[in-house]
């Protein structure tokens, strides 16, 4: 398991901060050699874009399109919808992330102490 939080210095739209979110999801995983991997989203709408393949003609496709090309190799990866009431974790991360200075990132572990916060 494998899990970050990031701060950002730009304003996005709620779908492409979802997006990017999977991206970064995917990116970790790779980076710390835990492919092929399941990332979780609570966006139904990017999960169904990415699901069905199609890149959509506008912003957002860019970074589907980022997210699909990975996806296409031999160690598959599978990203799936899942609700914001099943994952507290990802929630509080998400939460995390708007009060951070620092980028941070858990391998194995989730610091249980910041997610206190929520």
């Amino acid at each position: 398991m494998a899990s970050c939080a990031q701060m950002s210095q730009v304003s996005f739209s709620l779908l492409m901060a979802e997006a990017l979110e999977i991206l970064h999801g995917l990116q970790l995983a790779s980076e710390s050699g835990l492919w092929p991997c399941i990332v979780e989203s609570d966006s139904q709408l990017v999960v169904s874009t990415i699901d069905s393949g199609n890149v959509p003609l506008s912003d957002i496709g860019l970074i589907i399109e980022d997210i699909l090309d990975p996806m296409k190799g031999p160690l598959r990866c599978k990203v799936c919808f899942i609700s914001r009431k099943s994952n507290m974790v990802a929630h509080c991360l998400d939460k995390l992330g708007v009060a951070l200075e620092v980028d941070c990132f858990w391998i194995e572990e989730v610091h249980l102490v910041r997610l206190r916060l929520c």
